[in-house]
Parts: C-alpha cells; structure tokens; sequence
C-alpha cells in the first residue's frame, strides 16, 4: 500500500471516529436530559412522603 493510500485511509478513519463520537455525544445528552428528569422528579416523590410524614404526625 502506498502511503498517499495510507494517509487517505487514515483521514477516512478519523472522520468515521469523529462522526460516531458526535452520535455518542448527542446519545449522551439525551441520557443525561431523562436522568435530570428523573431526579425532579425522585425529589418530588420525597417532597410528597415528608409532607405525608409530616402531616400524619400531626393526627
């Protein structure tokens, strides 16, 4: 193989790299957008339980 083949091979590489690495990165977002969604609301819920808690203590 010549290196001008080599070379363009490589660069072919890097960008199939590049592409998949922005396809990971946007996977990634989209991960962390529902765990930030989730935590709310997770906080809600025990926001919800003290307040239960809280109340029932009152009886």
């Amino acid at each position: 193989m010549k290196i001008t083949e080599t070379i363009k091979s490589l660069k072919e590489e890097i960008e199939d790299l590049k592409k998949q690495l922005e396809i990971t990165k946007s996977e990634r977002d989209q991960f962390k957008e529902i765990a930030d969604r989730n935590a709310i609301k997770v906080m809600k819920y025990e926001k919800s339980i003290k307040d239960i808690t809280e109340r029932l203590k009152e009886y």
